[in-house]
């Protein structure tokens, strides 16, 4: 299996409040509806929508505190697609640990951005490939 269908999943409660809603390979209107259909009303997804063709990936912050990973032409097979998976997670680790007032510090914060770091990818790659099952 290289590309599971296009989905979207939400990994709830990491370390910190906050949703991480990731993306992947859906239409501009498969995510508005789905971010519709979860966020609190009122809440601007333009961020959220604004990729183009030439990026592979975005990562944003939400007025209503969640987070959006957006990843297009995902392959297990391309070792790009895991550069950007890893680009995207930093991004959301950075702006999660700046949004709590944690920053970053090699000496005292860094291995707390790196747990988070590490966290997110698992639950990311964890669920990625989960949904390509068909139990």
């Amino acid at each position: 299996m290289s590309k599971p269908d296009p989905r979207s999943f939400i990994v709830s409660g990491t370390v910190y409040p906050f949703d991480v809603i990731f993306s992947i390979d859906e239409t501009d209107d498969d995510l508005k509806t789905l971010l519709n259909d979860i966020l609190p009303k009122g809440t601007s997804t333009k961020l959220a929508m604004n990729i183009n063709e030439s990026c592979n990936g975005r990562a944003v912050r939400l007025s209503s505190g969640q987070y959006v990973v957006r990843l297009k032409r995902a392959d297990l097979q391309l070792p790009v697609f895991h550069g950007v998976v890893a680009h995207e997670i930093f991004h959301v680790t950075t702006f999660m640990m700046d949004h709590i007032g944690v920053p970053h510090d090699v000496l005292k914060t860094e291995e707390a951005y790196a747990y988070l770091n590490g966290y997110l990818t698992q639950e990311f790659y964890r669920n990625y490939l989960r949904i390509g099952d068909k139990e």
